[in-house]
């Protein structure tokens, strides 16, 4: 079986968007401690902004498998970062 962590999409789901309080940190330590009982992998994905979560998860928790950014946030930022750079040599 496989386990993972809600990630931002899903965390609208268990009433947790955007409040990343105690209970879903404990959530996140119950899933670490199942799966190690397990033999099992701790995967994550969904908090690319949250590197303090990550953090936590990978260190105290025992996570070893981490999604980054994938698809349309990856454009996304590409494409912020070339209309910066086109904007800052515009002549005035």
């Amino acid at each position: 079986m496989y386990h993972r962590a809600h990630g931002e999409r899903d965390t609208f789901q268990i009433g947790t968007l955007g409040n990343w309080d105690q209970d879903f940190i404990e959530a996140l330590r119950k899933v670490g401690e199942a799966v190690k009982k397990h033999g099992k992998i701790f995967g994550i994905a969904g908090l690319y902004t949250r590197t303090d979560i990550l953090d936590k998860v990978v260190d105290d928790f025992g996570a070893r498998w981490i999604i980054g950014a994938n698809g349309t946030g990856l454009l996304f930022g590409a494409a912020k970062a070339n209309h910066a750079l086109i904007r800052s040599i515009q002549k005035a």
